[in-house]
């Protein structure tokens, strides 16, 4: 069976309660349509587990775009400059 999710945003419970309810399994393919981080405190754990499962693919979003931009600033002021521009999208 092939699954989409999207928008977890952290949610590691969340993320493995969805998994447990379709009965998730080797045979499965999963495509996580981006935005698995940002929110939530436990992105980076779903990234792991994401890149841990050989059968779940994920697209970028728009909050692992933003995060990479601001992880790969060149210079302090454009990573601040980075961070804040983030803000318009949670006001």
């Amino acid at each position: 069976m092939t699954y989409v999710i999207s928008d977890i945003h952290g949610n590691f419970n969340k993320y493995e309660k969805i998994l447990k309810l379709i009965n998730f399994s080797d045979k499965d393919e999963s495509y996580v349509l981006g935005d698995a981080i940002d929110r939530g405190e436990e992105g980076v754990r779903i990234l792991k587990d994401i890149m841990n499962r050989p059968n779940v693919h994920m697209l970028m979003g728009n909050h692992e775009l933003m995060a990479a931009e601001t992880f790969l600033a060149e210079d302090e002021e454009a990573e601040w400059e980075r961070l804040d521009n983030m803000e318009e999208f949670y006001v």
